[in-house]
């Protein structure tokens, strides 16, 4: 069966960090819903009880991080360069890890990787990652910076990080 567990980690080694653990067939899984949204505009699959929805949406690149669904948005250039970064992890022949630093929320970096995070490590804590906490109203600005209530991938101040293992073969950054 295919592994693909998605989570908001904060200060996961140097930061807060959208952490995608999955093996192959997973990565193939979701490379397949990602050329979906990327051709059609949507694309969608489901695994461990959790409803991916991938949605190509201009000027976007977040990640709603919810049970049982997560939404992706993503405009068409950043789907085109997932896409990319799925090829390279399938292909490679140990495990790996690539980052995408250009999400808008709920962190800057999402670090998508192949058979590094299957056993163990910090989903073995945290199944699917961490939720990411509700927004507290008065904290709340919109894009354009005015007062506005909750909206999605917003986040609150962030909680002190559990306790994380940190010895994994080939994570640390360049």
């Amino acid at each position: 069966m295919a592994i693909f567990r998605v989570g908001f980690f904060p200060d996961f080694k140097w930061d807060d960090v959208v952490l995608v653990g999955t093996d192959r067939d997973g990565m193939r899984v979701f490379q397949s819903a990602v050329r979906s949204a990327h051709k059609d505009g949507e694309g969608a699959f489901g695994l461990h009880g959790i409803q991916h929805r991938i949605v190509r949406q201009n000027d976007a690149a977040d990640i709603e991080l919810g049970s049982p669904t997560v939404v992706w948005r993503f405009d068409d250039t950043k789907l085109a360069e997932i896409l990319d970064m799925a090829v390279g992890l399938i292909n490679v022949e140990h495990p790996a890890h690539n980052y995408f630093d250009s999400l808008n929320s709920p962190a800057a970096t999402l670090m998508p990787s192949v058979d590094e995070y299957v056993d163990g490590g910090p989903f073995a804590e945290f199944p699917q990652g961490m939720p990411v906490p509700a927004l507290v109203e008065s904290q709340a600005t919109t894009a354009a910076g005015s007062e506005a209530g909750p909206g999605p991938g917003a986040i609150q101040v962030k909680p002190s990080p559990p306790s994380l293992p940190t010895q994994q073969a080939g994570t640390e950054r360049a």
